[in-house]
């Protein structure tokens, strides 16, 4: 679909038309995910073959009772997120629709169908082009991915039992019984708090949008957190018990939720020194 609008524009160009093609990078931002378990089944299924089995879940009628009361009781948001437009080489526009290279200069898009000063098709050079700006579509989700407290949360509570269980992979992690494991309060809390500077870092820093849902105390934070995440799920995502313990009735769903925060390469940026993740296994 990408090299479709290289060609695209190849044509106006060649037609000498000013019409230029703009794409704005949209993303959506789920604060619940109905189709979250299939989803991340599906993806493990693909991409681990025979080192994941999808564990059949059957849910009592309580279940069932307490996801119609958490539906009918909270509110799940959408947000969208529009990023910066570009032309189809990944470069910026300026308020009049013009071109920007990475030094702010204007460029003109006939240039880049042109080679010695003549205009001439070359497959192999839009073949260049169209990786290219994947590669910017790419880097414009990860700026602007629009972090939420269920995101933070998801994350901290998945990172944490992949450090409570470090011979297992990705796809052990999500079989294991969710019953058999409670994480420490007060390293999620720590893990949550130091996520939420990081995040404060790089959006003064210009590489992610700012996290405006996570301001406030980290309290609230992961309150609203462990609220929004997986209304629309019959297994809790992560919760607390009556002692305070955070638990996941559903690792795989955790997962799904965590992933939002992967591609930002957050667990280089943790001082792992100051959080304890021996298991707190029963």
């Amino acid at each position: 679909m990408l090299g479709s609008l290289i060609q695209a524009q190849r044509l106006l160009v060649e037609k000498n038309s000013t019409r230029k093609i703009v794409i704005v990078p949209v993303v959506l931002t789920y604060e619940s995910v109905l189709e979250a378990r299939s989803l991340i089944i599906q993806h493990l299924t693909t991409t681990g073959q025979e080192r994941f089995t999808a564990r059949a879940k059957k849910a009592g009628f309580g279940s069932y009772y307490k996801f119609l009361f958490r539906v009918l009781k909270n509110k799940s948001h959408i947000h969208l997120t529009f990023g910066r437009p570009m032309d189809v080489f990944g470069n910026h526009l300026d308020e009049n629709a013009n071109s920007l290279d990475h030094k702010s200069h204007i460029v003109q898009l006939k240039d880049y169908f042109s080679t010695n000063g003549q205009f001439l098709k070359d497959d192999q050079r839009e073949m260049i082009y169209t990786r290219e700006l994947g590669e910017r579509i790419a880097d414009a989700y990860r700026m602007y991915n629009y972090v939420l407290p269920t995101h933070l949360v998801a994350y901290a509570g998945f990172v944490l039992l992949s450090k409570m269980n470090p011979q297992h992979d990705v796809y052990s992690l999500v079989q294991l019984p969710e019953e058999e494991y409670f994480l420490p309060s007060k390293s999620i809390e720590n893990l949550c708090a130091q996520l939420q500077m990081i995040l404060f870092q790089k959006s003064e820093a210009g590489l992610i949008i700012h996290p405006k849902e996570l301001e406030g105390t980290i309290e609230d934070v992961i309150e609203i957190g462990l609220q929004n995440l997986g209304v629309y799920h019959l297994k809790r995502i992560l919760t607390k018990d009556t002692y305070g313990r955070y638990f996941s009735e559903d690792f795989l769903g955790l997962l799904y939720y965590a992933n939002r925060l992967q591609n930002l390469d957050l667990q280089n940026e943790i001082d792992w020194t100051s959080i304890h993740w021996e298991a707190d296994r029963f």
